[in-house]
């Protein structure tokens, strides 16, 4: 199993910030019966959701999946906790494969209305 580094995280956060001119940190929330979880970025307002995907090397069948996983959970707290919020992956190149057209994943997250934001080498921000 991959294990997400924290430093590739937050240089993705760092540079989608910039981007986006927002300042966008983790959060830890917990939900009304009592489920905790991480949002690896949220604005001041709670009005943007990020979760980030990193990989500095070959991707893995375990970013795709964590990027699936991502998606639902921001899709999730929009529904609920953070209702009508802009929810966002922000993924490091090598993941960006995932998000290509024709991919299935590619046009879930789009008919979802998850903003899928790539950081290459240098902190160049593209959202897809």
């Amino acid at each position: 199993m991959t294990v997400p580094d924290p430093d590739l995280t937050l240089e993705l956060l760092a540079a989608l910030s910039t981007h986006l001119g927002l300042e966008l940190s983790g959060r830890s929330v917990t939900m009304a019966d009592g489920v905790r979880l991480q949002i690896d970025g949220v604005d001041e307002s709670g009005r943007l959701l990020v979760q980030c995907v990193a990989s500095s090397g070959v991707v893995k069948s375990t970013q795709r999946n964590k990027a699936m996983a991502d998606a639902l959970k921001l899709v999730w707290l929009r529904s609920t906790l953070f209702v009508g919020a802009r929810v966002a992956l922000c993924i490091s190149e090598p993941v960006g494969r995932f998000f290509t057209k024709p991919a299935w994943l590619a046009q879930a997250v789009a008919d979802l209305h998850v903003e899928v934001y790539v950081v290459a080498a240098g902190g160049r921000v593209e959202r897809l």
